[in-house]
């Protein structure tokens, strides 16, 4: 008999923000069933649906709104208190418009801006000093490559994913590993309901 791998992240406090969408719950798969305690924060948590056992206990399923300051700000407080000891947070969240860009409405630049840059921002300062006192790292899942394959009418998505790379990049250098890492990570094409009928425009670029 072979002997049981051990556990990357075996005794590790996981946060994943978004956990509700397609990507963000293949992360809290992952990371569990490598061991991690994983915690889940939502828009609204009745959306998040993990089949078969719990993998998530209830009171590690936290509310946030990445376009409201002050719920980013509660976020961390709660999590100075449930989980001390975190070291790894996952964003997983995104908005993105697909049309032409004269189609492109003020609500819909205002979103996108507000979910995927100034929310990330937001979030980043929120959680970086926790994660600096527990030396771990913060992971923003971007899109298409490193936030610079741009992909015809995802103009304004493209643009705010370029601008977190950028600030990921940036802050990084700022900090210079004193306690945390802020990374910037684009998985390849997801195989998710969102996704899929995209995928020939992934193959094409």
């Amino acid at each position: 008999m072979k002997p049981n791998k051990a556990l990357r992240y075996q005794d590790k406090q996981v946060l994943v923000v978004g956990a509700a969408g397609g990507l963000g719950t293949a992360y809290v798969r992952a990371f569990a069933a490598e061991g991690a305690l994983v915690a889940a924060a939502v828009r609204d948590p009745a959306r998040l649906q993990l089949d078969g056992p719990a993998i998530v206990a209830p009171r590690l399923i936290f509310s946030v709104d990445l376009e409201d300051p002050q719920s980013i700000r509660a976020l961390a407080e709660q999590l100075e208190t449930a989980l001390p000891a975190l070291s790894v947070v996952v964003n997983a969240t995104g908005y993105d418009v697909r049309k032409p860009l004269a189609e492109h409405t003020i609500a819909d630049l205002d979103r996108t801006l507000d979910v995927n840059l100034r929310g990330a921002f937001l979030l980043t300062q929120a959680l970086l000093p926790l994660l600096t006192r527990n030396r771990g790292i913060l992971i923003h899942s971007g899109g298409f490559a490193d936030g610079r394959l741009a992909f015809p009418f995802y103009s304004a998505d493209v643009a705010s994913r370029a601008g977190l790379r950028s600030m990921v990049e940036a802050l990084n250098r700022e900090i210079g590993g004193r306690g945390a890492v802020v990374g910037y990570f684009s998985p390849s094409p997801a195989d998710t309901a969102a996704e899929r009928p995209y995928h020939p425009l992934w193959k094409k670029m």
